[in-house]
């Protein structure tokens, strides 16, 4: 890869992780913003948490984002790695699968966590009572 190559993908990078960090600001900062899994289901997805964990970030609280959502680590380490990958022109490496696999087998387990501590007591805001489908199910429960 030459010079120019190089420093063009650097200023893509730079424009996108701007962008990226404009978007978590105004989410957090007023911009209205309802996850459409938790919304319709009632349930948090596995990426709850995740824009304010990044938000604490910026702020430099690390506590707190873990606190927000545990993974939020991995995924900074993540998107740096494809990062890296892709300003170096190494494409091919942001596409294994194990890569993936991992990335995404974890997201996974944490909501499985997340959801067994909800059905334990320990975590009560993983429910939304107002979403679409309980609101369904209570309706049609009311003519059985």
């Amino acid at each position: 890869m030459n010079n120019r190559n190089f420093f063009q993908r650097l200023m893509l990078l730079g424009m996108f992780f701007a962008g990226a960090a404009v978007l978590v600001w105004l989410f957090t900062h007023g911009l209205p913003y309802f996850c459409p899994i938790r919304w319709i289901f009632g349930m948090e997805c596995p990426a709850c948490g995740m824009t304010r964990a990044v938000n604490a970030l910026f702020h430099l609280h690390f506590l707190q984002a873990y606190q927000y959502h545990l993974l939020v680590f991995v995924v900074i380490i993540y998107t740096g790695l494809l990062s890296v990958f892709w300003l170096i022109g190494k494409e091919r490496w942001m596409h294994t699968k194990w890569l993936w696999i991992v990335f995404i087998t974890l997201f996974i387990i944490w909501w499985v966590v997340k959801a067994a501590a909800f059905f334990h007591g320990a975590y009560p805001s993983f429910y939304e009572s107002r979403a679409i489908i309980p609101r369904l199910v209570r309706f049609i429960g009311q003519f059985l």
